[in-house]
C-alpha cells in the first residue's frame, strides 16, 4: 500500500464528498487497516525511543554524581538518629534500594551509631546482634537506649532484674565502647542492680571496661524511687562522665506509692559525680532543697537544663543550707547555657535570686506545662524579671549574655522594655508565643525600639533597645500586634550588618507544643 496520498487510486476523493463505487471502498478500507497498523506499530516504537530517552536522562542526571558523603548527610536528616526495631528495618531497606545507596550508607558511620532497645521479660538479650551493628557506626560515638517495658516488677537483687537478667551489664562491661547510655524503667533499684552487675566484671589486667569510657548518662525513673538508695549512683561511676541527665518519678506519684515518703533533704548523686559534670539536666518537681543541694557541687557545669514540672521551689527557711545560699548565692561560674522548662515565674525569680552567674551566654525559659492541660497555664511575668535577672548576671560586669529566648508567658510591655535595656550585648532575641498585657503594647514596642540622637555618635541616631541585636524572631504572637514596620525599619538600620528578622502571627488560640525539646 502506498503511503503517499497522490499516487492513491482514491486521491480524487479525499477533499470530495463525492460517495466512493464500490471499488473504492475496498481501496479506502485497505488503506485504513494499514494506516491503523502502522501508526500502533510507531507508537511501540516511539514508547521504546522515550523509555530509552528516559535512561538517557537517568544517567545524565546531576543526582548520579551526588558524592557519598552528602548522600549520607542527606540520610542522616531521613533517618532518626537513635533506631528502634522499625528505624532498623528502614535504615535496611534504604540499603536495597541501589548499591550506591548501600555504600553511601555504610560510610555514613552515624546511621549506625545509635540503637533504641526494649526489654520486656527476664530473658537473655542478643547483645551479640547489637555490637555487629555498632561495628559499622566505627569510631562515632555510640547512643544505647535501653527502656523496660513493664508496669510493676520487685527489682530487689541482681537475680530478679530484667536489667540484670538481659545481660545489660555484661555487654556494659565487655562490649563495645558507649559514649551515651540512656536507661528509663520503673523502678530506681534497677540502676543499682546494673551498675554492681557491671562491677563484678572487673578487668584482671586495668585495661578500661566499655563502661569506664562512658561520657553521657540519662536516667529516667516514671514510679518507684527507692527510700534505701540515698547514694545509688555512688558505685562504680565511670570518671569520664561529663553529662548526666535524671528524671525522678513525681512527687505526686511518689507519695502514693510511698506513704509518708519526703523528698531527701541532701541529694541522692555523689558530690564527686556532680563535680565532674560540664552538662546537667534535670526534670524534677521535689522542691527547692533538692535542687540547690544538688546543683551547689556543679561547679563545672556549662550546659544546664531544670524542668520544674510546673512547681514552685518550695523549702524550710529554717534549714542552714538554704539560709547560706540565700545570703552568699549560688556561683556558678563556667555556666554557659540555662534552659528552665515547664517554669513558673515565681520559681523563676527564686531561681535568679539564687544563682549568681556572671558568664552566661544563653538564657531560654519556656513557661509551658503539658501534661495535665489541654491548654497550658499562661502566667504572667513580674515588672521587676529584669532587675533580678541582672543582679544574676552579675549587673553586667561580664557583658557576655548573647541569646535570649521567652516562650508562653504574659508580661507588661513596661516589663519587657525594663529587662532588654540593660542587656546591650544581646545579639539574638526570640519571643515565643508572648502576649502583653496591654493591648495598646504595639505602640509601647515601637517606642522601646524608637531611634534616638546621641550626641557625638557618627551615625547621630541608635535603637533604643538591642544596639547590637543581629537575630530578631518574634513568633506567635497575637494577631493584634502589628509589627511588621518596626521589623522592617529594623532590617533598614541593620542593612550593612548581617540581620536576619523573623515576625509570624498566631494561627491558633491553642499553644503549639514547645519547639525546644527537653534533651
Amino acid at each position: 500500500m502506498p503511503l503517499d496520498l497522490h499516487d492513491s487510486p482514491i486521491s480524487h476523493l479525499f477533499n470530495k464528498n463525492d460517495p466512493p463505487d464500490p471499488a473504492e471502498l475496498v481501496v479506502a478500507r485497505a488503506g485504513f487497516d494499514f494506516l491503523t497498523a502502522r501508526m500502533a506499530e510507531l507508537r511501540l516504537q516511539f514508547r521504546e525511543l522515550e523509555h530509552q530517552l528516559d535512561h538517557h536522562k537517568n544517567i545524565l542526571s546531576p543526582w548520579r554524581r551526588i558524592p557519598f558523603e552528602m548522600l549520607g548527610e542527606i540520610f542522616a536528616h531521613v533517618i532518626p538518629s537513635t533506631l528502634d526495631k522499625a528505624g532498623r528495618k528502614e535504615l535496611i531497606d534504604l540499603c536495597l534500594v541501589c548499591r550506591m545507596w548501600c555504600d553511601a550508607a555504610k560510610l555514613t558511620n552515624r546511621l549506625w551509631a545509635g540503637l533504641r532497645v526494649e526489654l520486656c521479660s527476664f530473658e537473655l538479650y542478643p547483645w551479640s546482634d547489637i555490637s555487629k551493628w555498632f561495628k559499622k557506626s566505627g569510631d562515632y560515638p555510640r547512643t544505647l537506649a535501653i527502656k523496660v517495658k513493664t508496669e510493676h516488677f520487685p527489682c530487689r537483687s541482681i537475680e530478679n532484674c530484667i536489667l540484670a537478667a538481659s545481660g545489660l551489664p555484661e555487654f556494659l562491661a565487655q562490649g563495645l565502647p558507649i559514649s551515651n547510655l540512656i536507661l528509663s524503667s520503673t523502678n530506681a533499684a534497677c540502676f543499682r542492680q546494673t551498675i554492681l552487675g557491671i562491677k563484678s566484671h572487673q578487668t584482671q589486667d586495668g585495661k578500661l571496661r566499655p563502661w569506664d569510657t562512658l561520657s553521657s548518662l540519662s536516667i529516667s525513673i516514671s514510679q518507684e524511687w527507692m527510700l534505701d538508695l540515698p547514694n545509688f549512683l555512688s558505685i562504680d561511676i565511670p570518671r569520664s562522665l561529663t553529662s548526666l541527665t535524671l528524671n525522678p518519678p513525681t512527687w505526686d506519684s511518689l507519695v502514693i506509692l510511698n506513704h509518708g515518703w519526703a523528698a531527701p533533704e541532701d541529694s541522692p548523686l555523689p558530690p564527686q559525680l556532680l563535680q565532674q559534670l560540664t552538662a546537667f539536666h534535670i526534670r524534677c518537681n521535689w522542691g527547692g532543697t533538692f535542687i540547690f543541694t544538688t546543683l551547689q557541687h556543679c561547679t563545672k557545669v556549662q550546659t544546664l537544663t531544670i524542668d520544674l514540672r510546673d512547681t514552685e521551689l518550695d523549702w524550710d527557711e529554717d534549714q542552714v543550707f538554704m539560709q547560706t545560699i540565700i545570703h552568699k548565692r549560688l556561683f556558678l561560674p563556667n555556666l554557659r547555657t540555662l534552659r528552665l522548662r515547664q517554669a513558673i515565674p515565681s520559681a523563676v525569680t527564686q531561681i535568679f535570686k539564687i544563682f549568681k552567674a556572671p558568664r552566661l551566654v544563653n538564657l531560654d525559659i519556656s513557661f509551658e506545662w503539658f501534661e495535665n492541660d489541654e491548654v497550658p497555664n499562661s502566667y504572667d511575668l513580674e515588672e521587676s524579671f529584669g532587675d533580678i535577672l541582672w543582679d544574676c548576671l552579675d549587673h553586667g560586669r561580664q557583658p557576655v549574655l548573647r541569646t535570649l529566648r521567652l516562650h508562653y508567658v504574659h508580661m507588661s510591655p513596661q516589663a519587657f522594655a525594663r529587662t532588654l535595656y540593660r542587656l546591650d550585648s544581646l545579639t539574638r532575641l526570640t519571643l515565643d508565643h508572648v502576649d502583653f498585657d496591654d493591648y495598646n503594647a504595639t505602640q509601647e514596642l515601637e517606642r522601646m525600639w524608637a531611634q534616638e540622637y546621641v550626641p557625638g555618635n557618627p551615625r547621630s541616631r541608635v535603637w533604643g533597645a538591642l544596639p547590637n541585636i543581629r537575630v530578631l524572631e518574634l513568633l506567635d504572637l497575637h494577631k493584634t500586634f502589628h509589627l511588621e514596620n518596626t521589623m522592617n525599619e529594623l532590617a533598614i538600620y541593620y542593612r550593612d550588618v548581617h540581620f536576619r528578622a523573623t515576625y509570624r502571627e498566631r494561627k491558633c488560640s491553642s499553644c503549639q507544643r514547645d519547639s525546644q525539646d527537653w534533651p
